[in-house]
């Protein structure tokens, strides 16, 4: 992570560089950017759940380490939105998310994390607007994809961050149990916290490429990281919670699955190695997170005589 930090801070301080280096050319060529403020952007990409399950080796890391992504829980993003270039070098992204995002214990490479052996599966949909910045701008004008110097004339790499509105419904991976009416941590209980909201907000940052295959279509990636303002992603912060009843079967598989002694405890609702009232959970210390890596189709729309977009595929 501190190798993708260091990158994006180079860019960053040589951005004014890359700024000047790209000044120039006529008044109309620095005008026509006007005449395609507009673009409309589908993509299809991977997420990864940075939480408080699965995770690397070590202790849990927090929302930037990259060491907690379980590459056999990557799952796919779909995602459709609308760009709109404020000014030549800064444009304004709205967009609707749709994510799955995975995490389990036994992929973990830490004993007591396999040992607490809790999973999770869950919906996202995120609806996102943010700002972002050219660090290479585009060029407008003739484009000829093998034409000398064409890959930087046609490239233009930016970073971005924004704010997203999100909703999320954790389930139980292996069984598909709906987590959060449960309260599988004393939620909802008396002397307990009410069950926590479906609904929260989350802070995208990353940074984008985008490459012209012609005057109308491009193709990109998008990396970023998702900071959220809910630690309940995964369905785990706190400690587990001992009932003074029966909670049933259920509860009891979902809550604390746990396995000592390399004995499975799923179905038994009782004895002393199996509920562990007020132990550690999970961390509440940070919240969660999750990361996207998103390839994009990008259509460019001409704008129209009163500033929309004129929508004409062809």
């Amino acid at each position: 992570m501190k190798k993708i930090l260091f990158t994006i801070a180079t860019i960053v301080f040589f951005a004014p560089i890359l700024s000047f280096a790209q000044n120039g050319g006529s008044g109309y060529q620095k005008r026509l950017w006007k005449k395609y403020r507009w673009e409309l952007v589908m993509g299809l990409g991977t997420s990864h759940l940075l939480g408080d399950l699965g995770g690397g080796d070590g202790p849990a890391g927090r929302f930037m380490d990259v060491r907690e992504m379980n590459m056999a829980k990557t799952r796919p993003v779909f995602h459709v939105g609308m760009r709109y270039k404020i000014f030549e070098r800064i444009a304004f992204k709205g967009a609707i998310t749709y994510a799955m995002l995975s995490a389990a214990d036994e992929e973990s490479g830490e004993l007591t994390r396999q040992m607490r052996n809790l999973s999770v599966f869950n919906h996202l949909w995120e609806f996102s607007g943010q700002l972002e910045f050219s660090i290479i701008k585009e060029n407008r004008g003739k484009r000829y994809i093998f034409q000398k110097n064409s890959i930087i004339n046609n490239m233009n790499l930016y970073i971005f961050g924004g704010i997203a509105g999100i909703h999320f419904n954790p389930y139980n991976e292996m069984g598909g149990t709906e987590l959060q009416p449960l309260g599988t941590e004393g939620q909802g209980q008396d002397g307990y916290d009410d069950k926590y909201s479906l609904w929260s907000v989350s802070i995208p940052v990353g940074i984008g490429f985008k490459y012209y295959l012609s005057k109308k279509w491009s193709i990109g990636l998008e990396i970023s990281n998702r900071y959220s303002m809910t630690d309940y992603l995964d369905d785990v912060s706190g400690n587990y919670y001992n009932p003074a009843t029966d909670m049933g079967a259920e509860f009891y598989e979902v809550s604390d699955p746990n396995i000592w002694g390399g004995t499975s405890a799923n179905g038994a609702l009782d004895g002393n190695d199996r509920f562990r009232s007020g132990d550690r959970r999970g961390s509440s210390d940070y919240n969660d997170a999750y990361v996207f890596m998103i390839f994009n189709l990008t259509y460019t729309l001409e704008t129209g005589a009163r500033g929309g977009p004129k929508f004409g595929f062809f």
